[in-house]
């Protein structure tokens, strides 16, 4: 038997008896999807009760006996019609994108090279159908109806699982997961239409679906991301906008550059030698860096070093400031050119797990920026560091006391607080 989530709710939409409160909910909300009852006098229908006749709406259970009470059908295209409107923002249920990412956590937690990095499987979840729904403005009287009608892009939902006639099916159950197309992108790294605008600037169109192949393919070969129809079309835009000199200049006289690391207490102190990049075939997995290739990640506020690296209480934490010797590093802007393409590059769910595969697709954007002759890559920070706002860099093709020096060694004992905020439940 399903659970109620909500003490009022309506059931179905055929024939169903509803005071003039309820009948009222169904008309209004309907009416946002340019359906009009008052132009079909068949759907809703105007009874008086009988004498001595006790009616209840089937919403609200409240007696209907004093005035009036209304008889409602709601034709199935148009139910249906609403539903996929409501269904155009899922990017994936957990019988595809769930399966998706639970493989993922699986090899990722499993992963022989790195045992120490682990992703907390509840963390990768989605919202349930009933959040879901709910979040598209549905009244809460028909938010379990639309539950049952919405459709994910795998197919699944709205039509009932039969073994012979429909294997595939199945209906949307109130917590089944459900995952936006916000959430699919960020949590797998990719942006569609803000990477197609900005390739539409040189002359190079990629589509929704040739991003989504690329991605499919980085997953499977990250290696050969070239050889892939897509990854040459990217490469021409990193190109043709070098070619242009779009790129920014990062002038020495206007920034200040800051650069972290961290060590356990108990451990010996860094260097100043060790505050640059480590060796090639030692880095880890970063956002603009695959394994054993170096790269310098440096921020424009000594505060923001904290809220990027993270120190656990058992850990000191070495800031050093990188001064540039020269005006002439080229870098690869993200919002000189669309600020909303910042988007695309989104850190945000580097916070609650190291999702590696995330960081494919700006892997790439790296490696081609630095063979065409970037000398780095500027994004917006987005952690809450207290400032009005920071950049971070990406820095390759610089060499040490040629381009850039690092003075003002500091070290830092980090002082962790805690804070518990409820999060509210919308059935209370």
């Amino acid at each position: 038997m399903r659970k109620r989530e909500f003490e009022n709710e309506i059931e179905h939409l055929n024939e169903v008896v509803l005071c003039e409160a309820c009948k009222d909910i169904v008309v209004d909300f309907f009416s946002n999807y340019d359906y009009d009852f008052s132009n079909d006098n068949e759907t809703v229908m105007l009874c008086r009760p009988e004498p001595n006749e006790k009616i209840q709406c089937e919403c609200c259970n409240n007696d209907i006996a004093v005035t009036s009470h209304y008889i409602i059908t709601v034709p199935e295209h148009v139910k249906y019609e609403v539903a996929d409107v409501l269904s155009e923002g899922i990017g994936g249920c957990e019988h595809c994108e769930g399966n998706d990412r639970a493989s993922f956590v699986h090899s990722f937690n499993n992963d022989p090279w790195d045992r120490d990095s682990r992703i907390d499987f509840n963390t990768v979840r989605g919202d349930n159908a009933v959040l879901y729904v709910g979040e598209q403005k549905v009244p809460d009287e028909l938010i379990h109806l639309f539950v049952e009608l919405i459709i994910c892009k795998c197919g699944y939902g709205r039509e009932p699982k039969h073994p012979r006639h429909n294997p595939e099916g199945g209906v949307f159950e109130p917590y089944d997961d459900i995952y936006t197309r916000r959430d699919v992108n960020e949590f797998w790294g990719f942006d569609f239409k803000e990477f197609s605008e900005f390739g539409k600037q040189y002359d190079e169109e990629i589509t929704h679906e040739d991003l989504l192949d690329f991605q499919n393919h980085l997953r499977n070969h990250p290696m050969l991301a070239l050889r892939h129809p897509t990854g040459q079309v990217i490469f021409n835009i990193l190109q043709k906008h070098f070619d242009a000199k779009a790129y920014s200049i990062l002038n020495k006289d206007e920034t200040q550059l800051y650069r972290g690391r961290t060590r356990k207490i108990d451990e010996t102190a860094l260097t100043s030698e060790q505050m640059w990049a480590p060796p090639p075939g030692k880095p880890q997995h970063g956002r603009y860096n695959s394994v054993g290739v170096p790269v310098i990640y440096v921020s424009d506020q000594l505060d923001a070093i904290l809220y990027e690296i993270h120190p656990s209480n058992e850990e000191l934490l070495h800031i050093v400031q990188v001064e540039l010797l020269t005006d002439k590093l080229s870098i690869f802007d993200l919002e000189s050119f669309d600020i909303e393409f910042q988007g695309f590059f989104s850190e945000k769910n580097e916070e609650s797990s190291p999702l590696k595969t995330a960081y494919l697709l700006p892997n790439f954007i790296g490696t081609c920026c630095s063979f065409i002759g970037y000398n780095g890559v500027k994004y917006r920070g987005v952690h809450d560091s207290g400032s009005e706002g920071y950049m971070n860099y990406a820095l390759f093709n610089v060499k040490p006391d040629i381009d850039l020096t690092i003075s003002n060694f500091r070290t830092y004992n980090p002082k962790i607080t805690y804070k518990m905020s409820e999060i509210p439940s919308i059935f209370e």
